[in-house]
């Protein structure tokens, strides 16, 4: 995903995507956001999405403090996915939305056929994640096995 050199690394990883818009507005909204995050100098990196069982191309980007204002309001999105730093490569994970914030989980990698039977996942190249409940290496390595 995105580098950073702190302990306590956060990312956010969000869309300009609007299920109001087809597909041609939805990626003109997407290259706008896209080079807006590039005049900034910004580090980040496109990945494909999947929210409530929609594709859509996403942002992963290190989190700063206005990020879900601008997100929310300015891109009229529902919510973004803000993760922190847990442990072994795994991120708490907690939606945000305009008026609350839900903890979800655990983002972490895992088999191509587990994220295929979830309803919201994130791919990067090869590599497939998704939020679990749990934070466990046992479990971590069921998911990578397709096995829960």
């Amino acid at each position: 995903m995105v580098s950073t050199h702190s302990k306590q690394r956060k990312l956010i990883i969000y869309s300009a995507y609007l299920c109001s818009r087809d597909e041609a507005e939805n990626l003109y909204a997407h290259n706008l956001e896209v080079r807006m995050l590039k005049l900034g100098n910004h580090s980040f990196k496109v990945v494909k999405g999947v929210y409530k069982g929609v594709a859509e191309l996403s942002i992963v980007k290190n989190y700063s403090p206005n990020d879900e204002e601008y997100i929310l309001s300015h891109l009229e999105q529902e919510s973004c996915l803000i993760l922190t730093n847990h442990k072994h490569g795994v991120y708490k994970a907690t939606l945000h939305f305009v008026d609350h914030v839900e903890e979800i989980g655990f983002f972490r990698q895992v088999s191509k056929e587990f994220a295929m039977k979830q309803d919201c996942y994130t791919v990067d190249g090869k590599n497939y994640f998704a939020v679990t409940e749990s934070d466990s290496v046992v479990v971590e390595d069921m998911i990578k096995a397709g096995l829960k």
